[in-house]
Parts: structure tokens; sequence; C-alpha cells
């Protein structure tokens, strides 16, 4: 009796340590899919074009070298279409590709606003940022982006006083008006 409670405390304890572990990860896999259901639609068609070039580049990595395709990469020759059009399971998987990111461009044939840029603060290894026809209220969200390295405003609106700001946070970072 006593080594059938000490085996069920030793399983016990397996399935608490299962459960802790799946809380831990669990909020940061719900964070990418939240992320993406809280952009506004113009967010969502701006990084539309990002994903498509994305997926694209995965595609021709599988025709070209399909020998150094990572698993999640495999996983991703599933995509169908838009983000939505995809199992939970495959959308989590690109959005987790996609924040690490490293280069992305922000525009439209024509201008547009935007309030803010928090939307890219999903992208942690982002380094190299291109705004076209884009005016921007407010660029503050950039100082969270430990990594960048360029920001090319050369065809956007942004306030002197902001471009400083960043200027000052970030000296390092080449920025381009």
């Amino acid at each position: 009796m006593e080594n059938k409670l000490v085996k069920f405390e030793s399983q016990l304890e397996k399935v608490s340590n299962q459960i802790v572990i799946t809380r831990k990860l669990l909020p940061d896999n719900l964070d990418y899919l939240k992320w993406w259901s809280d952009l506004d639609e113009l967010w969502k068609t701006l990084l539309r074009t990002e994903i498509g070039l994305k997926i694209t580049g995965v595609d021709l990595k599988a025709i070209l070298r399909p020998d150094e395709l990572t698993n999640q990469e495999k996983t991703l020759l599933t995509f169908k279409g838009e983000l939505e059009d995809n199992t939970v399971e495959v959308k989590l998987e690109f959005l987790k590709y996609f924040s690490n990111t490293q280069r992305v461009i922000i525009g439209r044939q024509y201008n547009f606003k935007l309030a803010d840029l928090k939307p890219l603060t999903l992208f942690r290894n982002l380094e190299h940022i291109t705004f076209i026809n884009a005016e921007i209220e407010d660029i503050g969200a950039l100082k969270l982006l430990k990594n960048l390295k360029s920001l090319d405003f050369s065809r956007a609106k942004v306030s002197n006083k902001q471009i400083e700001d960043i200027r000052s946070e970030k000296p390092n970072c080449k920025i381009m008006l």
C-alpha cells in the first residue's frame, strides 16, 4: 500500500509540474494570437504584405535548400492564403516565426496615418524599419526595440521632436529623413 502511495504521489508531482510548465508556456502562445486579433484593420493590412513575403521566403527555401528547413519552417509550408485561413497551430507557429523578423517595410501606395507604432514591439529582433507614405503621430514605441540599427523615414512624416527623442535614445541607430 505504501509503495502505491509513493508511486501515486510521484505521478501527481509529475502532473503538477507539467501543469506549471504548461501555464508558463501558454500565456506566450496566447499573446501572439491576441496580438494579431487586437490589431486594427489598417495594421493587419500593412502586415499582410510582410506575411506574404515571409511565406514566399519559406517556400523558396523549400525549393532551393529543402535540407536546411527547420521544423518550424516545415510547419509553415502548410500555410494557406490569409493568416485567418489557417489552423490555430499554424497561425501560432507563423506568428512566432514572424516575431523574429529583422526587417520590415510599413507602407502603402497612398498616404495614410498611424497613431502609434506599438504593434511593432512584437518584433523583438527588428533591426531595420522603412516607412512609406505614413504620417506617424507617435513613434515612442520604437524605443522598446533593442536591436534597431536603422529607421527610414525618408518617405514618411514624423515630427522633428520625435526624431530627436529617438536619436537621443538610440544614438547608434541610423535615421534616414
